[in-house]
């Protein structure tokens, strides 16, 4: 997961390892936006993936003896320790204040894959955010990292909506999906949002 075709290009660190004991190490002056797209993302894969792999889904070993000799069974996974990204909010807010620098060419760091093109309210950044948020219910801090965003992309107006939503604030929900298009009315990113709203409704 990289932010592809940012700042200098695309960087690449060699580490030769030859045997035995030789290594040659290839150090590169990154810039403060190169670690803050290296922090930025790797928050992100620790909040996406933190359900594929886990000690629920790692199988016990399975011992089975057989015409005297002792079969193993395999495993399916690979184990590993889950770690909190956020030990505390003040780290939650650092990285919140990164995506908000980040946030507009996060489209650059791809989609799922069942999204034929990466925009601003569609790709990793919205979906690891959109996880953490609704994993902790804290949708106040959700809509205050919002309403920033909004006045540059009304699109983002739909991710706004539901956050109100999340909160059981319907009515400010509806107002934020009127407001945004009554200014852009073929906002499809709001249009989709205000029909997801009205099915729950029928």
């Amino acid at each position: 997961m990289v932010f592809k075709q940012m700042g200098n290009g695309r960087l690449r660190s060699n580490r030769p390892i030859f045997e035995p004991g030789s290594i040659i190490l290839c150090s590169i002056d990154l810039t403060d936006e190169h670690w803050s797209e290296t922090y930025v993302c790797s928050i992100l894969r620790a909040l996406l993936d933190d359900n594929h792999y886990s000690f629920e889904t790692w199988p016990n070993q399975v011992q089975t003896i057989r015409s005297g000799h002792t079969e193993w069974g395999t495993y399916h996974g690979i184990p590993i320790r889950r770690l909190d990204p956020f030990p505390d909010l003040k780290e939650e807010k650092s990285f919140l204040q990164e995506c908000s620098k980040l946030f507009f060419r996060a489209h650059l760091l791809g989609c799922e894959a069942d999204i034929h093109t990466a925009s601003n309210v569609n790709n990793h950044m919205i979906a690891g955010l959109l996880k953490h948020f609704n994993s902790t219910h804290r949708y106040q801090e959700w809509v205050a990292f919002l309403k920033p965003l909004c006045m540059k992309d009304r699109g983002i107006s739909g991710l706004l909506a539901n956050a109100y939503i999340g909160m059981d604030k319907e009515l400010d929900a509806v107002k934020v999906l009127h407001d945004a298009l009554m200014d852009k009315s073929q906002a499809w990113e709001v249009l989709m949002s205000q029909a997801t709203f009205l099915k729950q409704k029928v």
